[in-house]
């Protein structure tokens, strides 16, 4: 049975991977930002466009591991990433169950795929201590607290680093609290270096994916 070509976004029958109205539609929302925006764990915050803008593409990464357009949004942050010699880049890790649900780990192939893209090395810095993640219904300071037993240094990691900057990649920006907490322990950790929070999207509200599980 031969099956027919269709765009792997709209699905709709084309010969190419993807149709010109997608094509078009993608590079129409990226709209790449470095944001100050006064938290006091990282310097800056550095993402591709607005979450709702984007969130039928995120769902092909997240959970069908689309590695086409992963590679396409990371391509769209290197107009606003300067990388210095003296760079590194880590992530924020899934929680195990989500790990095992997906068969991988979201942040973590965004991070390397842009360590490969750009050669800069990465190390696992942050290490995620709990099974689940239970936080769909809790507010901005339950998730602090959570977020404060949820993540901690990775012991196993480099201890002497020379590094200048260190980029925190994560999926989306949303309270912040997760990706501020991961900030915190790096500068305290590495003290001297500058931190930028990287993500994919910025979303002004709780997200809840399509599974229920992942909420940030």
């Amino acid at each position: 049975m031969i099956r027919k070509k269709v765009c792997l976004v709209c699905e709709k029958p084309n010969d190419e991977t993807y149709c010109l109205d997608c094509i078009a539609k993608i590079h129409d929302i990226v709209d790449p930002k470095i944001t100050d925006i006064s938290n006091k764990n990282f310097d800056f915050l550095i993402h591709c466009t607005n979450y709702n803008k984007i969130k039928k593409y995120f769902a092909l990464m997240k959970y069908e591991k689309r590695l086409d357009l992963i590679d396409f949004f990371i391509s769209c942050l290197t107009f606003k990433i300067s990388v210095s010699r003296k760079s590194v880049i880590t992530y924020i890790p899934s929680n195990l169950k989500n790990r095992f649900n997906k068969g991988y780990d979201f942040s973590e192939e965004i991070a390397k795929r842009f360590s490969k893209m750009h050669q800069i090395p990465m190390h696992k810095l942050i290490k995620n201590n709990l099974f689940t993640k239970e936080s769909k219904s809790l507010s901005k300071k339950d998730r602090l607290s959570l977020s404060d037993k949820k993540l901690s240094v990775d012991e196993r990691s480099v201890s002497e680093l020379d590094v200048q900057v260190i980029y925190v990649f994560d999926d989306v920006y949303t309270t912040g609290t997760t990706i501020s907490k991961a900030c915190d322990l790096l500068a305290n950790k590495y003290p001297g270096a500058s931190i930028v929070a990287v993500c994919l999207a910025k979303s002004n509200t709780p997200i809840c994916y399509l599974n229920q599980i992942d909420v940030n």
